[in-house]
């Protein structure tokens, strides 16, 4: 599979910048497409094939989002600093963690 995929990718010098599996589940193979991804520089994203099976679109958005992330886009930022001046006229950095139980 990736192997043959990056093979050939390589003889026709236009490797994948995304390599989207999906797997039944997080097998041993997983951790195989981490490695190509390691090994390449190509980044990779799992997907379960279970989540076809219901369809849920806040799945497919945070999946986006995830992969955005990977190929360096920037999924939020903050407004123009006169918009928020009511949290600090200093330049201010926001960090959170969201948990789920």
């Amino acid at each position: 599979g990736l192997a043959l995929a990056t093979k050939s990718a390589s003889i026709s010098k236009d490797m994948p910048r995304l390599v989207i599996v999906v797997m039944k589940d997080k097998s041993s193979l997983y951790s195989n497409v981490k490695r190509y991804e390691e090994s390449t520089g190509v980044v990779t994203q799992v997907i379960l094939s279970k989540h076809f099976k219901k369809p849920n679109e806040q799945l497919f958005v945070n999946i986006g989002l995830k992969i955005n992330k990977k190929l360096g886009g920037n999924n939020c930022s903050l407004s123009d600093r006169q918009q928020i001046s009511f949290i600090s006229s200093a330049p201010v950095r926001i960090l959170f963690k969201l948990w789920t139980i």
